[in-house]
């Protein structure tokens, strides 16, 4: 049997870094998969308060838990 695993789509952050973590915490709630996939489809960082924080936190996202990012 394959396993079953959880997707998150992830697009137009627009550097809004702290609705970002709240996003994510919710699907972190609602699917608490240790599996759980994040792929980022971008728009990341054109406008928004926090450009700089939502790269870093993407590209660690990315490092440990092995999210994928779409340019």
């Amino acid at each position: 049997m394959i396993p079953y695993t959880f997707w998150a789509f992830v697009g137009d952050v627009h550097g809004e870094h702290d609705r970002l973590v709240e996003a994510l915490d919710q699907v972190a709630t609602k699917y608490p998969d240790p599996n759980l996939r994040i792929m980022f489809l971008g728009d990341y960082v054109d406008r928004g308060p926090k450009p700089l924080e939502t790269v870093r936190l993407v590209n660690t996202l990315r490092k440990t838990k092995g999210a994928t990012t779409l340019y």
